[in-house]
């Protein structure tokens, strides 16, 4: 409908309903409009994701193979403006408070919603784009990042020192760019404007 709420069934696997949801402080999932998050936190899902992402990759392997083709596909967007806690129109929780997500947050002591949740999505991120990395059809990986808190830095710094910590499985990030005057364009890519 023109206000955004749903007038038919959610458009995902039914198997998706089983997993953790991102719950507030008082324990109730953030949604809007009938529509929920997930728990990045949930290795349930992340086991799933990477399962999924792997099955999609081994097709097209075998794929290629049977057509006579190589490298049909040349990279994978692994997320697209990644949110821990956040939804459109601004229904969110500082951090995910739910079974999963808080014995991860007792787990690594932490003290810092914010930063937790840059760990849990980094994490996860990195976790699925694996699935890429690790199949007989390994090509690029990105994410597309766009937020307070994912746009552009903390992120960048977070995928950064894990490449110089021994590796991720990420090979690019990228502002998600509102901008089509030049100006503003330029003035919004931060440090990829002076590539430092």
């Amino acid at each position: 409908t023109r206000d955004g709420t749903p007038t038919g069934p959610l458009r995902v696997p039914d198997y998706v309903m089983n997993f953790a949801k991102v719950l507030d402080r008082d324990g109730r999932p953030i949604t809007r409009n009938g529509l929920f998050q997930l728990d990045w936190c949930d290795p349930a899902l992340l086991r799933r994701e990477t399962q999924v992402l792997a099955e999609v990759m081994r097709w097209l392997a075998a794929h290629d193979e049977r057509q006579g083709r190589l490298s049909t596909v040349v990279g994978v967007q692994i997320e697209n403006e990644p949110q821990v806690g956040k939804m459109q129109g601004k229904r969110m929780t500082e951090r995910s408070h739910g079974p999963h997500a808080a014995a991860a947050f007792a787990a690594g002591r932490w003290t810092d919603d914010a930063a937790f949740t840059l760990d849990v999505m980094f994490r996860y991120i990195d976790g699925v784009a694996r699935a890429v990395k690790q199949s007989d059809y390994s090509v690029w990986t990105r994410v597309n990042c766009w937020s307070k808190t994912t746009h552009p830095q903390p992120l960048i710094r977070h995928v950064e020192a894990a490449r110089a910590a021994g590796g991720t499985a990420i090979d690019f990030e990228g502002p998600d760019v509102y901008q089509s005057e030049p100006g503003r364009l330029l003035a919004s890519l931060g440090p990829w404007q002076t590539g430092k």
